[in-house]
Order: structure tokens, then C-alpha cells, then sequence
């Protein structure tokens, strides 16, 4: 009898691989000094889970997990329409562990939507798209791609 990983668990697995093996991450180094009054230089901490609407588990529940972020601010590069964020993910799956950052740039006319971009190899979906908005201690994200599509929902870890 064979044991065959569906393919988008195959992905996964490859992606979490791919990433242990290629990153020293300096997650952790962020994270405690976002949570430090003296080093937080405007970082706020987030904790929360990521979804996706694409895939499911075997028992039928959409599948996610743990997810973590460190936003700190940014000037967009064309020096016009506010602050962005800079946002440092953190994501579980399973037993694996992903860590990646991007920017959000703001939506024209407002401070409290933001847009963004994020590539990854063909494989694994390309470009992730995603539309953000932070309303008080919540950030919520949805994301897609060829591959998959889900939400973020996080809260404002207090210091």
C-alpha cells in the first residue's frame, strides 16, 4: 500500500524544505524587540492565523495555522500616498515553519487599507496578491494566487 501526499501537501512540504534549508531568519530578533518599549521603533507585534479557502484537510476543515507578523512602518518608494508597512511573517503548517517579509503599500485616500505584492516560485503559486486592513488592534489580510486563497486574521500583541 502506498502513502501518497496530495500535491498541494507535497508544496508545502517543499516550501517549508526550501525555506528551513535557504534562511537564517532574524524573526525571533524582531519579534522581542517589537515587544520592547526600548527597541520597538514604532514595530507593533501580531498574532493570529492564517486560512486558506482553496484547501482542506482530510477531516474537511479548511487548513491554516499559526501566524505571526512584525509590521513596522515604511515611506513608499515614490515618497507619495502615506505610510506603508513593512510586514515580517512568521506562518506554521503542520510541524513546519516559514518566515517572510514584504511591504504593503497604501490604498489611494485611505490609512487604513494597504495592497502588496509577494513571488514565489511558479510552483508554489507565483504572485500572492493581498489586500490588508488594520482597524484598531486588528489586521486582516486576504491573499491569492494561481495557487491557493485564504485570509489572515490577526491581533495587536501588546507589549
Amino acid at each position: 500500500m502506498s502513502a501518497r501526499l496530495p500535491a498541494h501537501c507535497a508544496r508545502w512540504l517543499l516550501a517549508a524544505a526550501l525555506g528551513a534549508l535557504s534562511a537564517c531568519s532574524s524573526f525571533n530578533a524582531e519579534w522581542s524587540a517589537a515587544g520592547n518599549p526600548a527597541t520597538a521603533q514604532g514595530r507593533t507585534r501580531w498574532d493570529g492565523r492564517w486560512t486558506s479557502a482553496t484547501h482542506r484537510t482530510r477531516a474537511g476543515a479548511p487548513e491554516g495555522g499559526r501566524l505571526r507578523c512584525v509590521l513596522a512602518p515604511t515611506v513608499p518608494a515614490s515618497g507619495a500616498g502615506g505610510t506603508g508597512l513593512r510586514a515580517a511573517f512568521r506562518a506554521n503548517w503542520l510541524v513546519f515553519t516559514s518566515d517572510y517579509t514584504m511591504e504593503f503599500q497604501p490604498v489611494k485616500g485611505s490609512r487604513t487599507e494597504f495592497r502588496g505584492t509577494h513571488e514565489l516560485p511558479a510552483i508554489f503559486g507565483g504572485t500572492y496578491r493581498y489586500t490588508a486592513r488594520m482597524a484598531g488592534d486588528r489586521f486582516t489580510t486576504r491573499y491569492d494566487s494561481s495557487y491557493d486563497h485564504g485570509t489572515f486574521e490577526l491581533s495587536r500583541v501588546r507589549p
